[in-house]
């Protein structure tokens, strides 16, 4: 039987696409306002306006609260990048509620199961932290800032970070 005398299956879509769903090419219109803004170019000089990074800095200091519910540390990136205030402040406060939370469940397993319920009200900071994150506050104490920034003193902007947004806030206050 050749190939085209093989009958097709129905859920393999189209015979002319070989079971693969057609690709298009987006188009910036195309896309809905959500996704228009996630995947926005930075402007014609290459440098995004402060609301954006503002944005985009409220975005990554989630993603870092959000690796206590993932169970992957995400923190990790933005506590080694270093190059935004913001985000670093919330990795930090991040990076304690993780070793937190997955301490008290190893102990819990290993010591005594009464440890899950501390394990689950540990729940609380990481989901404080979010909620003061997305309007663009610190961490605060029942996020865990202030314990983040004493625990990982050593992680501070890097000096070419810092320079930077010097420069930036200079530039803004001029123009």
């Amino acid at each position: 039987m050749s190939e085209q005398e093989k009958p097709h299956p129905p859920w393999m879509g189209p015979p002319e696409t070989d079971g693969w769903i057609e690709t298009y090419e987006p188009t910036e219109e195309g896309l809905s306002p959500t996704i228009r803004g996630l995947v926005r170019r930075p402007g014609e000089d290459g440098r995004l306006s402060k609301d954006e990074r503002a944005a985009r800095a409220r975005s990554m200091a989630i993603l870092c609260h959000m690796s206590v519910l993932f169970g992957f540390p995400i923190f990790l990136f933005s506590l080694f990048q270093r190059d935004d205030p913001f985000v670093l402040h919330h990795a930090k406060a991040s990076g304690v509620a993780f070793v937190l939370f997955y301490g008290l469940l190893v102990l819990g397993i290993v010591v005594h199961p009464v440890l899950f319920l501390a394990m689950l009200a540990t729940y609380l900071f990481p989901l404080v932290a979010i909620w003061r994150a997305s309007k663009g506050a610190k961490a605060g104490w029942l996020g865990l800032g202030p314990i983040g920034e004493a625990t990982f003193f050593p992680f501070q902007l890097t000096h070419a970070s810092r320079e930077k947004l010097l420069l930036e806030n200079k530039q803004q206050q001029e123009g």
